[in-house]
């Protein structure tokens, strides 16, 4: 098998760990938020919501760029067998983390009463304070899964960052149910289960990583770390504040009920990334890998593969939320937060914009382009927080999601015009168009249908959403927008599972593929 059919396949099966991880995580995390909003007042959650994403920006900022630095340091020189940077790199990367983390906590501990009253919420003060201890673990997890990264092994992050975490915290915040400990139990338990999960990943990541890197001396890598890092530390900080922004500018603008509405759309709409998020994360070290040795044919055919999949599996999402948001979200999280539909809407625009154009940032940054990339972060961040300033005052959580969603899309398109320009790669061949038309067609039917009939019961939303999800990715298969290397990962994943290639072979026949030929080329 060639080596680039040996990447994409690394691709394929580190997306499909990743992205099975993912939506394990994203059930959890989905449960974890259906638990906790029924243990505390919306005006609690809203605190809650404002804490939390405040100590995660903090925890991604002490990092210094470290999360986008080290994985294309140690990706680099792994494919150079140059072992004894690479430790030189991890021993760096943990190191500073864990200083510049410890540092940040202790200012955050000391001055917890000043970020309440810069809120204008005294009651935040009680949350931040215990959250410290979060956000140095955080900044530790951060560290270990950019390592792992570097190492392109999905796994850790999936076992620790996904599953591991949220699921110690919805037995946590069961407990906190039973013994009705109300929010401060909730505080306390999302600390103890993200310090315990910290120190499970530490005792994993001293016994696996010697057994990834080939033994070797190590230096102080320091200086190379930060000056490799320091210019993409900005992009780090920029592309936080695209997410963090929004939370933060209602909380200091309007009220914590307004917070609350915000974070429970933002748990939903942020699903939509998950495939490229997924993708993402395995993505960048063989994208480097491949324009470093073989160029940037392999690299066009590897973004457009993944692009058109992971826009499919976003597409389902996406078209649900624009059908049935009042119904996912009293579904999910109660009727109380039935009036953030509008938010989720606004919101699942702007991630699938987001999805829609493929890892065209990550491609840009294997291939060396970091400029554009801290450009298109730039202009983002000051959009949105231009637009939420404006906006966030008078219509809230709405305009909160326009701000993000305007954002999202003029960033995509920035970068994409970059990368075409850089390339000639872009997503929106007939391949990719007709499977995404075919779906959104097939959805505004069904729309038309549900008004029509007027559909009220349980059991006929939740088989629209089903059908909706179904028609979406199975789009590619029912517009014959398949070809040789999409036959390929299906082949692979259907040996995988069930050890035959009937089902590739009938979808290639529906295709008018040559799948005896691609079967062939992949038991090479």
């Amino acid at each position: 098998m060639s080596s680039e059919k040996q990447d994409s396949n690394k691709v394929t099966a580190g997306t499909s760990l990743g992205l099975a991880g993912a939506l394990m995580g994203a059930i959890l995390q989905l449960a974890s938020g259906m638990i906790l909003v029924r243990l505390i007042s919306t005006t609690e959650y809203g605190l809650y919501n404002l804490a939390v994403v405040f100590i995660s920006t903090a925890a991604t900022i002490s990092t210094l760029g470290f999360s986008s630095g080290s994985p294309q340091l140690i990706a680099r020189y792994i494919s150079n067998k140059d072992y004894s940077r690479v430790w030189s790199i991890i021993l760096s990367t943990i190191i500073i983390i864990i200083l510049c983390g410890g540092v940040l906590s202790l200012l955050v501990f000391v001055f917890s009463d000043r970020l309440s009253l810069l809120f204008d919420k005294a009651e935040l003060t009680h949350v931040l304070w215990p959250f410290t201890l979060v956000l140095w673990a955080n900044a530790i997890v951060i560290g270990l899964i950019s390592i792992f990264t570097g190492l392109a092994t999905t796994w850790p992050r999936v076992l620790f960052n996904e599953l591991l975490n949220r699921s110690t915290r919805i037995l946590g915040l069961m407990l906190v149910g039973f013994m009705g400990w109300g929010l401060m139990g909730v505080v306390w338990v999302t600390v103890v289960s993200t310090v315990i999960v910290t120190l499970l990943f530490c005792i994993y990541a001293w016994k696996k990583i010697p057994a990834l890197v080939p033994a070797a001396k190590a230096s102080w890598s320091g200086k190379e770390l930060i000056f490799f890092s320091f210019p993409l530390f900005g992009n780090t900080v920029i592309a936080l504040l695209m997410v963090s922004a929004g939370t933060l500018l209602l909380g200091y603008l309007n009220t914590a009920e307004q917070v609350a509405q915000y974070g429970v759309s933002m748990t939903l709409g942020r699903l939509l990334e998950m495939p490229l998020a997924a993708l993402a994360f395995i993505y960048l070290p063989i994208a480097t890998k491949l324009h470093n040795g073989e160029g940037i044919s392999e690299v066009k055919e590897l973004y457009l593969s993944s692009t058109k999949w992971i826009m499919l599996v976003s597409l389902s999402g996406f078209l649900c939320f624009q059908l049935e948001a009042e119904f996912i979200i009293g579904l999910l999280f109660g009727e109380a937060y039935q009036s953030s539909a509008n938010v989720l809407r606004i919101l699942s625009i702007g991630y699938f914009m987001h999805v829609a154009f493929g890892p065209n940032g990550v491609t840009l940054l294997a291939l060396g382009a970091r400029k554009a990339i801290f450009y298109s972060s730039g202009i983002a961040a000051l959009i949105n927080i231009s637009l939420g300033l404006l906006l966030m005052k008078e219509y809230g959580a709405i305009g909160a999601a326009i701000a993000i969603a305007v954002a999202l899309t003029v960033s995509n398109l920035f970068i994409s015009f970059n990368l075409y320009k850089k390339t000639g790669i872009h997503p929106f061949h007939a391949n990719y168009l007709k499977p995404l038309l075919f779906a959104s067609l097939v959805a505004l039917c069904v729309y038309f249908l549900m008004q029509l009939m007027q559909v009220t019961h349980i059991i006929l939303h939740v088989l629209v959403l089903i059908f909706i999800a179904l028609i979406s990715v199975c789009s590619a298969v029912i517009t014959k927008s398949i070809n040789a290397s999409d036959l390929e990962t299906l082949c692979g994943i259907e040996r995988k599972l069930r050890k035959k290639t009937e089902i590739t072979y009938r979808i290639a026949r529906w295709c008018e593929i040559d799948a005896q030929m691609v079967i062939s080329d992949i038991r090479k």
